[in-house]
């Protein structure tokens, strides 16, 4: 299973409001469920053989009587946007995939995160509505990879708490000559004799 990304739209199905952690540090959890329209292409994330196993090569279903496909497990630490709302240190489960012809899927799943009070009343205006998704790993470590040459330039991390840190990748220099034996040889010049060497320090 690769490291999901998606986006597209997805509809709020359902919301579970509830406290989560000791019962003297309880906390706001939320678990919202939503049922995005997606491709195919997104079932490589979990396996490879996934999309061929339900779709024929004409983008038919090879078993149109089958029950929506699900899927055990979880992905954690997600940045989950909805309608320009980004949640963090989200968990993913609870996937299930229901494909239909012309290599569409519906992918319905859990997003589970820690909101605040506000976080969760925008939530909420959200139900049964059409919203925009996107899903991505927190701590992209290539989005600084210069796609034509490979070369790193950056590295951006997100942390849990919503902070982004930015580490520059510096091109190392060229080696630089090292004195030997204490002296440093100069070439010679065109049309001169050799400099004389020079004491180093």
């Amino acid at each position: 299973m690769s490291a999901l990304s998606w986006s597209g739209n997805a509809v709020v199905q359902h919301l579970n409001v509830r406290k989560q952690g000791p019962d003297d540090e309880k906390e706001l959890a939320l678990d919202v469920k939503l049922c995005a329209d997606a491709r195919s292409e997104v079932l490589i994330h979990f396996a490879d053989m996934l999309a061929g196993f339900l779709f024929a090569t004409d983008g038919s279903l090879r078993f149109p009587l089958m029950e929506p496909v699900s899927w055990a497990g979880e992905i954690k630490h997600i940045t989950l946007t909805m309608s320009e709302h980004e949640f963090y240190g989200v968990t993913l489960r609870k996937f299930s995939f229901a494909p239909s012809a012309g290599w569409k899927v519906a992918m319905t799943f859990t997003a589970s995160f820690a909101p605040t009070g506000r976080e969760a009343a925008l939530i909420a205006e959200l139900l049964a509505e059409v919203v925009k998704v996107d899903i991505t790993p927190e701590g992209d470590l290539l989005a600084g990879v210069d796609k034509e040459t490979g070369e790193i330039k950056s590295a951006t991390v997100t942390l849990p708490s919503g902070t982004e840190v930015t580490v520059s990748v510096n091109k190392p220099s060229k080696p630089q000559a090292q004195p030997r034996d204490g002296k440093w040889p100069f070439p010679k010049k065109e049309g001169a004799a050799a400099d004389s060497e020079m004491e180093v320090g």
